[in-house]
């Protein structure tokens, strides 16, 4: 052979040995998936169009990262279909159909979201977040039992802040305490040192008059924990310790200066202690911080019927009704408010408003509407009678269940100004 074809040979011989060249479908990965926790969203999505571009709609990653930011800025449609193309290189993918179905869920697609999660179910039985998604697809039809059914297994399979909080709202919507304290109580062993359980615990024992309880969940708390702040300065002003739910009240207000009901409570405190002055600059802070608050303005009412300013107190009143009209008690103060005022047929209006509006049976109110009546005499006397039989056959039935101790007080203080009224 020629030194020519061995020149030749040589040659082809290292263009067989030449590596190829391989297409790396994955080298972005690492940088898109940078991108993405960062939340910066433009440079992700530049990269992918690069993606999509060099090979087309088969590369895996960015289909799925796509449909992650179509997710988080509220593109639940564009999302769904885009993990429907991902979907399409593993139909096994049980990942992708748990993010599918709570898409459909969170766009409101209940039905198809169910059967997405069905499927994802038929992947792998005990996941806690498909049974999770369609305990929320049930609540949304009010289909509430199987959707009590649903978070109950979410729960037993995983005790976490997502499940341990849906269920127990989920029984507290229903008024059944009982049942979301031994959810709240349950998790608290798994997690013995979740404050933010301690805190709800304290809360929803304080709401069931379980106080002694609650108080010791609240105080287990650390002092920056503003629930367990809270829920103790209302146990303590509860029982009329004022001074010491001040001190609670205080430190919460430390950390948050403009909450309109903790500026609120520490005025009800003053006005307990009978310290008017700091109590009205109080209550002006909470309006201040939040205007639209009847609560407030209800017990701005109160504050001035105290102190005899009957025109500012049916002024508060007022407001507090154009806020809450449905509010039996600001219509029975009213009434107080108008009849001080002397405008007798304005306050008998509000009071039978009140009779209108009470569901609770508060007989607070047909005793100040007695008083009134009988203070006014005439033919206002009879019906004043007929209102207090009828008060005390409903006071005599539902007695045992007062366990007001000042209610029962101020009740019997009403009556017997009653019966001197009845006597003369």
């Amino acid at each position: 052979m020629n030194q020519e074809g061995q020149v030749q040979q040589v040659q082809e011989s290292l263009i067989l040995k030449k590596p190829q060249r391989i297409i790396n479908r994955y080298k972005h990965n690492q940088l898109l998936y940078n991108y993405f926790v960062i939340r910066d969203f433009k440079s992700a999505q530049e990269l992918i169009e690069k993606l999509t571009q060099e090979h087309g709609d088969i590369h895996e990653y960015a289909n799925q990262i796509q449909g992650y930011i179509f997710k988080m800025t509220g593109q639940l449609s564009k999302s769904t279909e885009t993990f429907k193309k991902f979907l399409s290189f593993n139909e096994q993918d049980q990942e992708v159909l748990k993010t599918i179905a709570k898409n459909l869920q969170l766009d409101g697609r209940f039905k198809i979201s169910l059967d997405v999660a069905q499927k994802a179910l038929n992947l792998k039985k005990n996941d806690w977040e498909v049974f999770y998604t369609i305990g929320n697809c049930y609540y949304a039809q009010k289909d509430f039992d199987k959707a009590l059914i649903n978070y109950k297994r979410a729960f037993e399979l995983s005790i976490n802040e997502t499940t341990y909080n849906r269920l127990g709202k989920f029984y507290l919507s229903l008024e059944k305490y009982d049942e979301a304290l031994a959810v709240y109580k349950t998790a608290l062993n798994s997690q013995p040192q979740n404050n933010e359980l301690k805190a709800l615990l304290g809360v929803l024992l304080l709401r069931m008059g379980q106080t002694q309880e609650a108080k010791r969940y609240l105080e287990s708390v650390t002092a920056t924990d503003t629930k367990s702040l809270l829920g103790l300065g209302s146990i303590m002003q509860d029982q009329e310790s004022y001074d010491e739910a001040l001190v609670y009240y205080r430190k919460l207000i430390a950390i948050h200066p403009t909450s309109a009901q903790v500026w609120n409570n520490i005025a009800m405190c003053y006005y307990g202690k009978q310290e008017i002055l700091p109590a009205i600059i109080s209550l002006k802070r909470a309006i201040y911080y939040d205007p639209f608050e009847s609560t407030i303005h209800f017990n701005m009412g109160l504050v001035h019927l105290y102190e005899k300013q009957y025109m500012s107190a049916f002024h508060y009143f007022q407001t507090a009704i154009t806020l809450n009209p449905d509010d039996s008690q600001s219509y029975m103060y009213l009434g107080i408010a108008l009849n001080k005022l002397n405008d007798f047929q304005n306050a008998c209006r509000s009071f039978e408003r009140a009779l209108e509006l009470d569901k609770e049976k508060d007989y607070l109110i047909y005793l100040n509407y007695c008083i009134i009546l009988l203070q006014r005499g005439d033919e206002s006397s009879q019906y004043a009678q007929q209102i207090f039989r009828y008060f005390c056959d409903q006071y005599k039935e539902q007695e045992q269940h007062y366990d007001n101790r000042c209610k029962k007080e101020v009740v019997q203080e009403l009556k017997s100004q009653i019966y001197k009224y009845l006597k003369s």
